[in-house]
Order: structure tokens, then sequence, then C-alpha cells
């Protein structure tokens, strides 16, 4: 855990992570205000140029400070995980010049540099921040000093092979092959245990399409002609309406366009398969199956939802 600096800032705005996928990748802390994971790949760097490298694998930079508030956090998550070793940051010198500049090329309008520093010494290029007192020092760039990585927290919203949509803060899974009982049971199974998924709710056009999207078939492929497109979500159907979501959330909106053979307690369909498939609905539109709930009829392919991993 980090240390107390300035009273809470740190506890309330670092979190370590422990290694469940959570926001930041393991050995990474994440800056929750700022949207940020902060760290670093390796335990000795190889020089500006390299780490720099290494940073933009992980989809970010060094460490591009701002503002005293996150050059405190920089600081304790330095002193954290490298002691006392005075840690790479972004800021560089430009060649034959006074000028500093991160590695995205914007200016170092925020500076905290210590007493002496930066001299003008032309060896002594590169930025390094001491986590006992946040203050920075200027060395040579061919360092092999530690150096702390930054980069956007959102890449991890979701496990593996889900997709995140912001729209309603939400993991979804594209799956294949299966009965309703068997995708459900897949989607608790295989979703996060804080936050068990379930077979997708929908609740406005935007989510709608967004499945439909995600499942589209433009093949006319199903074991029946039927079935071509036919992607289970979780609703539940009884009489001449939705009875209920598996995942408990309301029943507030609604794109059936057939029901017509529907029996109580059915599968809810959505189609997602091209015109060409003359389903009979529109794309997107939903039908009530001839299926009950506890078939083992398989069905081309079902869409699970879940909470991102840091809901």
């Amino acid at each position: 855990m980090l240390p107390l600096i300035g009273g809470l800032i740190a506890l309330s705005a670092v979190r370590v992570v422990i290694g469940d996928g959570c926001a930041c990748p393991q050995g990474f802390d994440s800056v929750s205000t700022l949207g940020l994971c902060v760290g670093s790949p390796e335990l000795t760097g190889g020089g500006w140029d390299s780490n720099q490298r290494s940073c933009k694998t992980l989809g970010g930079d060094l460490v591009i400070i701002n503002s005293g508030f996150y050059n405190t956090l920089v600081g304790a998550i330095a002193l954290q995980n490298f002691a006392q070793s005075l840690v790479m940051i972004g800021a560089k010198r430009v060649d034959g010049t006074a000028d500093w500049v991160w590695p995205d090329g914007s200016a170092t309008d925020y500076k905290n540099w210590a007493p002496g520093n930066p001299p003008a010494d032309p060896a002594m290029n590169c930025a390094y921040i001491n986590g006992n007192d946040n203050t920075w020092f200027a060395q040579p760039c061919s360092n092999k000093n530690p150096y702390l990585c930054q980069f956007g927290a959102s890449i991890n919203k979701c496990l593996q092979g889900w997709t995140y949509n912001p729209q309603t803060d939400s993991c979804y899974y594209l799956g294949h092959d299966l009965s309703f009982v068997d995708a459900q049971a897949w989607c608790i199974k295989n979703s996060k245990k804080e936050h068990p998924g379930c077979l997708a709710s929908i609740h406005d056009y935007a989510e709608n399409k967004f499945i439909q999207t995600l499942a589209q078939d433009n093949s006319c492929s199903g074991k029946f002609p039927i079935y071509a497109g036919s992607t289970l979500v979780g609703g539940v159907y009884t009489g001449s309406r939705l009875n209920y979501w598996l995942d408990g959330t309301p029943d507030d909106y609604n794109n059936f366009c057939n029901v017509s053979v529907a029996l109580d307690n059915s599968v809810m369909l959505l189609r997602a398969v091209g015109s060409q498939c003359s389903t009979g609905c529109g794309d997107g539109s939903w039908w009530a199956g001839i299926d009950s709930i506890q078939s083992d009829q398989t069905y081309p392919s079902f869409v699970c939802k879940s909470k991102p991993l840091c809901a």
C-alpha cells in the first residue's frame, strides 16, 4: 500500500493492483482520478529512447507530469517500487536549448527541479524524480535507472475477449452454438465473480444496435433456416409480452417483430442477419422462439453482458 502523502491524497487516488486485471495490469498502479495506469514493465531501464519504446508498447509514454498533485503521486509510486533510486520520467531537454519537453512534444509547464537543477551541462538532458521529496534531477539520458510509464486505464475495462460499450458502461461477449441454459451458465462462469454476467438485457435502441452489430452474421447460417442469424439474449417471453430479463433489470424497451408462435417461458432471440436471408423481420428486431428456455436447442450465437472489471 502506498504511504500517506499530504494527509490521504495517495490512498484516495492511487490503488495498487494485485493482479485481478482490474483497471491496470499487474504491477501497475491506478491513478483513478486521472484514468491512468502508472508503473514500469521492468526493474531497470535502458536509457530514454529504449524506455520510451517500452512505454509505447503499452500504449503510453514515459510519465508526463502537469501538476503538483500528479507529481506527488508519481513520486509515491517511484518510492514504493524503487526505494531510493532516481526514477526516469518523460521530460527531456531539446538538444542545444534550455527548453524541456514531454514525450508527446508538449512543454514542461509544470516543473519541480531540485536546487541547482537542471545544470547547464549538455550531458544532463533527462529528468529523474526523487521519490523521497518528489524533486527532479537532470541526469544523462543513457542512465540505466528505473523508469515509469503511463497509459489510459480504460484498455482493461473488460476481460479478454469481451467488448466494452461506453454508452452502457458494460462488457459484452459473443459466443456460439449453445442452448439457453448452457449459454447462461457460460456467461456466469466466464465473467468476473464479483459481477457475474448474464445473457444480455437490452434497454434502448442504441444498446440493441450495439448487440446487433456485435453478433451480425450475413451468411444466413443456422441448423434450420428459421434460426439464421438468431442471437440469444437474456429475455424470457411469456404470454404476449417479455416477462423478465435474467439480470433483473426493468422491461423498459421493446423491439418485438414476431410473437405469434411463442410458447410460455420461451427464449427471446435478436435478429442479427442481413436482409438477403429473408427472415421476415427487420435486422435487429426481436422474436420469441418456438423453444422453451429449458430446451436443448442450440442457437447460432448468444451475447453475454456484465459490469466492467472495476465497477
